[in-house]
């Protein structure tokens, strides 16, 4: 029987998001512009306060021409 959730292990990473998104020359304001949330939305997640809905990470994914799991450790 194959695990149902083989990725449940990995935890979403703030650092990892500021780091792609400083390499990819985002802006927090921006970034925010194009995901559609706040500028303390993504200064949350960057420091894990909180998590970005999946809607989030795929937006942030393509934004950043990154895969989903990148954000991922």
């Amino acid at each position: 029987m194959s695990d149902p959730a083989p990725f449940r292990h990995l935890q979403f990473s703030g650092e990892k998001m500021k780091e792609l998104r400083i390499a990819a020359k985002y802006s927090r304001k921006r970034l925010s512009i194009d995901v559609g949330v706040s500028i303390m939305t993504i200064y949350n997640w960057e420091v894990n306060k909180r998590q970005p809905s999946a809607n989030a990470l795929w937006k942030m994914a393509a934004l950043l021409q990154t895969k989903v799991t990148a954000f991922y450790e």
